[in-house]
């Protein structure tokens, strides 16, 4: 069984919040997060024409924001298939609708209940969701970041600062 409970604070954050705890921190925690990407990786040959353009697109905007590691690109991948999938999903939902109606055997109406193409848009929805959460792609997941440049008083939002200058 798994772990209960919100999942524990990565070392990293720890230690740059200053180990308030004063606990030891482990030190043979492996931190591909550390290994910077310097140059933008091509888009995976499997993905489709779709699905490029949304890996290009994602991790050109967290290289922009200094925040592309080689620990993001698996998941960057599997977000943009998924989201591509979602967008799929929902031009069959739009063309299908989100309620279906239920007919007995005589072909009478008994009820009415969502539809097999709402609830694939629906799984899919939640599925984007948490590869945003894993790559911190959302206001609410970079609750706590805290990033300095150059050695700068001043607190910035990298991802922030690239979706706003466009």
């Amino acid at each position: 069984m798994g772990q209960r409970g919100p999942l524990p604070k990565p070392t990293s954050a720890r230690a740059r919040e200053g180990n308030p705890r004063r606990r030891p921190l482990p030190t043979d925690e492996p931190s591909p997060a550390e290994i910077a990407i310097d140059r933008l990786p091509p888009p995976p040959d499997h993905l489709t024409a779709d699905a490029k353009q949304v890996f290009s697109a994602l991790a050109k905007l967290l290289s922009d924001s200094k925040l592309l590691t080689v620990a993001d690109v698996l998941p960057i991948e599997l977000l943009a298939d998924c989201y591509t999938q979602w967008i799929k999903a929902l031009k069959i939902r739009a063309e299908a609708g989100v309620i279906t109606q239920m007919l007995n055997r005589d072909g009478e109406v008994i009820g009415s209940c969502e539809s097999a193409e709402s609830k694939l848009c629906r799984s899919l929805a939640a599925d984007c969701n948490r590869w945003f959460k894993v790559l911190g792609l959302g206001p609410a997941y970079r609750v706590g970041l805290r990033m300095t440049t150059d050695g700068a008083d001043e607190i910035e939002d990298p991802l922030a600062a690239s979706i706003a200058n466009g």
